[in-house]
């Protein structure tokens, strides 16, 4: 359950990090993880040498948060049920080493974290159906109202489920970026910023593949 109280993490916890966040499992819900923004990445984008116009910003480094719910929003207006090739947002949760994000943890197959697209490709495990899978999530990408500000082999993940089977969700990079709200105003940008990040995808699986 999500509460005021703070939640103790520790190192043991901690599954990833990458270059903005740590993932840590959820001490008590094994169903969530818990997403926090690295020190690193605060004091990189919103510390002293940052733009002033960040500093300035009423939500300060939690502006990504705000962001990513925005596009929960638009999830749930636009779909009649929560898309599963999205990540849902739990909520927020203090813990010991500041304001986490709950999100859901998306399995694979094997009950265990869904493998990332990154994961497959180095494994020799991205063949024709998953190829395929992958195709159906770029269709339902350009399709779908949702703002995108990173897309990659590695918050792309081969999930599970009884209904589905596997397909491709979505786990992190959702927001729109820019000040100048221009993806979340014009449809055509949007899609065409998002025939980029696919474009980029395609080739980084080849490059992968090549090595």
């Amino acid at each position: 359950m999500i509460s005021p109280e703070p939640i103790v993490l520790h190192d043991e916890l901690l599954l990833t990090q990458g270059s903005c966040r740590s993932i840590f499992r959820h001490p008590h819900q094994s169903e969530w993880l818990i997403k926090l923004l690295r020190p690193e990445y605060i004091e990189r984008k919103f510390g002293t040498k940052a733009p002033w116009y960040k500093r300035l910003r009423r939500l300060g480094y939690f502006v990504g948060y705000e962001r990513e719910f925005q596009e929960q929003l638009v999830a749930c207006l636009h779909y009649d049920s929560y898309p599963s090739c999205l990540y849902f947002i739990i909520g927020m949760q203090p813990t010991n080493r500041g304001l986490g994000q709950i999100v859901e943890a998306v399995r694979g197959k094997d009950g265990h974290y869904a493998p990332t697209l990154r994961t497959l490709v180095r494994q020799g495990r991205f063949d024709e159906q998953a190829g395929q899978q992958l195709q159906r999530f770029f269709v339902w990408l350009l399709e779908s109202p949702i703002v995108i500000s990173d897309l990659t082999l590695d918050n792309l993940v081969y999930r599970y489920d009884a209904t589905n089977g596997e397909y491709f969700c979505l786990i992190d990079g959702v927001g729109e970026p820019n000040l100048v709200p221009l993806k979340s105003s014009f449809t055509w940008w949007n899609r065409l910023s998002k025939q980029r990040w696919i474009a980029k995808v395609k080739r980084r699986i080849i490059v992968q593949q090549a090595g």
